[in-house]
């Protein structure tokens, strides 16, 4: 009996043992039946183009200041040598070398006695003269009163002809006089311009002449002139901007001295040369500064700074701009997609363009070449630094 009993529990176990087993399989298939189907069914789905990704930079205008360096010199707005218009001896002198004086200013004065002697001379030439016209005056008003039956016609014409003559030797005896006191007044010397002297060449007793050497020279100190040359490009540049006769507007133009301090005045610009330098390939620019403390000397060597301030203005690099004869691109991205745009180039400064800022707000700039997008594709913008620099 218990041997039937124990048969029976074997049997059960082996049957649930088998379902076990029947169910693990079919179980199996259905999963790797799944599966395949899945597989299938992604298969049969068109393939999606993965996402590009787009390095860009952002575009943010700013404020650029440009700063061009020059060499320059020292030039005297006015320089005159000073020379009498007579000969003389000089008689006394009231300046020294290396003195400032003003315009008008009595330098010296030339030995006066010849000159006076003659503008003497002359005036009394003309007292001669204004006597002898009264005189002729006289007989000739007389002449005329008479009428034409008491005095000949001859003799009207005697004393018209007299009256005449006297009245033109005065005339020549005033212009004697008057060249005699320009003679006169030349043993006067004057300073011409205000200025600093150089040195005073003649000593008291010293003979001089028009045809000599200089009395001495006054430069003008203050303003005084400083000449640079900037190059061909930088002169087209600036009057296509600003004209010729404003060629530096908006533009500082300082000076570093010798010892390295800089000018405390900002010079002003006059004019530029009306030829270009061949061999250099520059037009030399003139600008004026204030030189009350003469610290600018004349000949000296300065270094010249145009400083610029540019306001909304973009610096890009120059290996991110395409320079082309049709102008010079960029190449854009937004949210919309890639596209190239025209840029107007305004200076460099380093190994950047100065760019207008002409850009939309969403626009960035892609750095190296831009990805060739497939219709449809999806894409991304990687800010990866500012303004392309």
């Amino acid at each position: 009996m218990e041997n039937e009993t124990e048969k029976k529990s074997f049997a059960a176990y082996y049957a649930v043992l088998f379902l076990l087993i029947a169910l693990v399989i079919f179980l199996g298939f259905e999963i790797i039946s799944l599966k395949k189907h899945s597989e299938d069914s992604k298969a049969a789905l068109p393939q999606q183009p993965k996402a590009a990704f787009i390095n860009v930079s952002a575009l943010k205008p700013q404020a650029v200041t440009l700063s061009k360096k020059y060499i320059g010199y020292v030039t005297p707005v006015h320089s005159v040598s000073v020379r009498p218009f007579i000969s003389g001896f000089v008689e006394q002198i009231f300046i020294k070398s290396g003195q400032f004086v003003r315009e008008g200013q009595l330098l010296m004065i030339l030995k006066q006695d010849e000159y006076k002697a003659q503008t003497d001379l002359a005036r009394a030439g003309v007292m001669q003269a204004e006597a002898a016209l009264e005189n002729a005056t006289t007989y000739y008003q007389r002449i005329q009163a008479a009428g034409n039956k008491a005095v000949a016609q001859a003799d009207r014409d005697k004393a018209q002809a007299e009256f005449l003559s006297a009245k033109a030797a005065l005339a020549q005896a005033q212009a004697q006089l008057a060249a005699a006191k320009v003679n006169y007044d030349y043993t006067i010397i004057r300073a011409p311009i205000a200025g600093l002297i150089g040195t005073v060449e003649p000593t008291k007793g010293d003979y001089v002449s028009p045809a000599g050497t200089p009395l001495m020279t006054i430069i003008q100190t203050s303003p005084i002139q400083v000449v640079f040359s900037i190059t061909d490009k930088d002169y087209i540049l600036n009057v296509s901007a600003n004209g010729l006769t404003n060629l530096l507007a908006g533009e500082k133009i300082k000076l570093q001295l010798a010892d390295g301090q800089i000018y405390p005045d900002e010079g002003i610009y006059q004019y530029a040369d009306n030829t270009l330098d061949k061999p250099t390939n520059s037009v030399a620019v003139y600008v004026n500064f204030n030189n009350k403390d003469n610290l600018l000397l004349s000949n000296s060597y300065v270094t010249v700074y145009l400083e610029k301030e540019l306001k909304n203005v973009i610096p890009i690099a120059q290996n991110q701009v395409d320079l082309t004869p049709q102008g010079s691109f960029v190449t854009l991205a937004n949210k919309e997609g890639i596209k190239r745009q025209k840029i107007e180039i305004i200076d460099t400064l380093k190994s950047n363009y100065i760019v207008k800022n002409t850009f939309d707000p969403q626009d960035y700039l892609v750095n190296g070449k831009a990805p060739e997008l497939k219709k449809g594709q999806p894409f991304r913008l990687n800010i990866v630094s500012e303004n392309g620099g």
